[in-house]
């Protein structure tokens, strides 16, 4: 396997970790680092990925919630999928070129919370900024599912080995990447392609360490059983 996936729902990591060396909390804007590369949509602001300090705003903006990650008060990156409802959507939130020269294990984290419709949220990491590996972040979750299960964690930590694919490399890149089209279908009416819910993120690191707690209760996002929520939109219901 090239990597392995790890959703934590039961405990937080905090950005000190040991061997932490980059952190992102996104203070007070997007920093003049990272790039907001859109492939798909309207030509819209709200078909990018944008800074925020209050969350999707949306007309469901009620339903899907705001991001109560660990450094919310200086605002955080979201895609509002539900804002722009324009049909298809591909936007990607890239980070700055990193090196991992001479590191045996690199981990990345981030603090999110995610509703699903239709759509398809996944880490994306090259080494050359031209050819990417794909990581499904909530794997097998189904339309009008939170990302963090049943128990609609907020914020949720995932946690991702990266380590197969960047370990020792001096040059490399990991983006977010939200796409909505015809391809992302999971479950939803599939009359409507892009106009899901958000996808919102904050507090991203990267470390030269395992930064799992030996204690760690994590369960597979694989497993949870989620029913949809009593507040979702009969529209949005097959």
């Amino acid at each position: 396997a090239f990597y392995s996936l790890i959703l934590l729902s039961f405990s937080t990591i905090s950005l000190t970790a040991q061997n932490a060396f980059f952190t992102e909390d996104f203070n007070g804007g997007l920093p003049n680092d990272w790039s907001v590369v859109t492939t798909q949509g309207n030509n819209t602001a709200s078909a990018d990925w944008v800074w925020t300090n209050f969350g999707p705003m949306g007309p469901l903006q009620s339903v899907i919630g705001v991001l109560q990650s660990t450094t919310a008060n200086n605002g955080w990156m979201v895609f509002d999928s539900d804002l722009n409802c324009s049909g298809r959507q591909e936007s990607w939130l890239v980070a700055p070129r990193q090196n991992a020269a001479g590191l045996p294990i690199v981990f990345l984290t981030f603090e999110t919370f995610y509703y699903s419709f239709n759509d398809r949220p996944t880490i994306e990491v090259s080494t050359d900024s031209t050819n990417w590996t794909s990581i499904e972040v909530f794997p097998n979750i189904q339309a009008n599912d939170f990302g963090g299960g049943s128990d609609n964690v907020n914020p949720q930590v995932v946690t991702i080995d990266l380590s197969d694919l960047v370990a020792g490399e001096s040059t490399f890149w990991f983006a977010f990447r939200f796409r909505a089209d015809n391809t992302t279908l999971n479950g939803g009416d599939d009359s409507i392609i892009g106009c899901a819910y958000a996808w919102q993120v904050d507090d991203d690191m990267l470390a030269a360490s395992d930064i799992r707690s030996e204690d760690d209760l994590s369960v597979s996002n694989s497993l949870f059983t989620v029913a949809p929520s009593a507040l979702t939109p009969a529209s949005r219901v097959l």
